[in-house]
């Protein structure tokens, strides 16, 4: 079978097979890993990931590359769709310093001669980015960047061909067959090998999102938003091991609403439902950034607070506290007091306990501590018995 002069087409889609094989099994394995939380978030920021894994993507594509074995000394890889794909999912800039370790890959394993590449390599990924955003179907851009790329490619390799003797067997004047088989092959290769790699990262993405969808459906609570008993207990787990490595305080806040079952029943439960995703939300408003706030069961809430201590706990649980109490929901009138409140209780790590299981019974101790004594306060766990610490506005 031949596809153009002295060139046979059977040697060159198997060695193209292995080739698409060999990348698509490493991108499936890795880029979930390193890459799926970065694509296409912001295309003019710097990946150092993405560009390693690209960089080595072209590696990789020159150390198996494609044999014209009718013509001597002569391979075709696929680095340019690496390059494309870097420009596709990373942006212009990233594409561009793949372009350039693509360049010095080359030079360092085909020697000196192959700085004819990098003027190209270069090029590729903004073009290609400038391309692919200008064309609607993404495929046809994909498609159209790999051709407009390889010509560009070819071109300067052809002007080259005068001042790089090695390179002479590329000339379109001297080997316009030559020229003309490689060009072609180069173009039907890479074209290839950027669709189907493409598609394998969009299927990557694709899964990744779902699974990302389930894991947070998982983990939070379906009613308030917040996280769920389970991912309470992940997270306290892992934060509290993370404060004993950096020896560093950790509190822990359990809350409650006060007299919730009398609100149930004199409302109705739509109405607690609208209640606890209200009082849910001032948690989140109260909160730092890296605070973990959770549901814990029924009208009872847990929130860790890593990195703090015991006087700051006590000023965000007086935030909570003070800011349900001030508000007026809906029939708080007649509730005692004519007010919703809360109840909290408070434990830190090392002060109090060094495991999970007797902090959250400590802070659960302060809790029903408080409300004994009289609902609507924050307590602070001792083992000689539970103090009132009140923090002024």
């Amino acid at each position: 079978m031949i596809i153009f002069k002295d060139i046979s087409l059977l040697p060159i889609i198997y060695e193209l097979l292995q080739n698409l094989a060999l990348l698509y099994t490493i991108i499936s394995l890795f880029m979930p890993v390193i890459l799926s939380n970065q694509l296409r978030h912001n295309y003019f920021k710097f990946y150092p990931k993405g560009i390693l894994f690209f960089s080595l993507l072209a590696l990789i594509s020159m150390l198996v590359p494609i044999q014209f074995n009718q013509i001597p000394d002569v391979t075709v890889d696929l680095r340019i769709a690496t390059i494309i794909l870097t420009s596709a999912y990373l942006g212009p800039f990233n594409a561009f310093l793949v372009g350039a370790m693509t360049g010095i890959f080359r030079v360092m394993l085909g020697g000196l001669g192959w700085i004819a590449w990098l003027p190209a390599a270069l090029i590729c990924g903004p073009l290609s980015f400038f391309i692919i955003k200008q064309v609607r179907s993404h495929t046809t851009g994909m498609v159209m960047a790999t051709i407009t790329c390889t010509l560009v490619s070819m071109t300067i390799f052809a002007i080259n061909t005068h001042y790089f003797h090695a390179f002479l067997y590329l000339s379109p004047l001297d080997h316009p067959n030559n020229f003309y088989n490689i060009l072609v092959a180069l173009v039907t290769c890479n074209t290839l090998a950027a669709v189907a790699y493409d598609r394998a990262i969009n299927n990557i993405i694709k899964h990744q999102k779902d699974y990302d969808a389930l894991r947070l459906k998982a983990d939070v609570d379906g009613m308030t938003g917040l996280f769920n008993h389970n991912k309470f207990q992940y997270e306290l787990a892992k934060a509290l091991d993370s404060a004993k490595k950096s020896r560093k305080m950790l509190c822990l806040l359990m809350l409650d609403l006060d007299y919730f079952k009398k609100y149930n029943d004199n409302f109705g439960h739509q109405a607690g439902d609208a209640l606890l995703q209200e009082v849910s939300r001032f948690f989140l408003e109260s909160i730092r950034p890296q605070d973990i706030a959770s549901r814990y069961g029924g009208e009872e809430f847990a929130i860790v607070l890593p990195d703090c201590s015991e006087y700051e706990a006590l000023q965000i649980a007086e935030k909570i506290r003070r800011k349900i109490e001030q508000h007026q929901f809906y029939g708080c009138e007649e509730m005692p007091k004519g007010k919703v409140t809360i109840s909290i209780g408070i434990a830190c790590y090392p002060t109090n306990s060094a495991d999970k299981e007797s902090l959250i019974q400590k802070a659960d101790s302060a809790l029903y501590a408080a409300k004994r004594s009289g609902r609507n306060k924050s307590l602070v766990y001792s083992p000689y018995g539970n103090v009132c610490f009140m923090v002024k506005p």
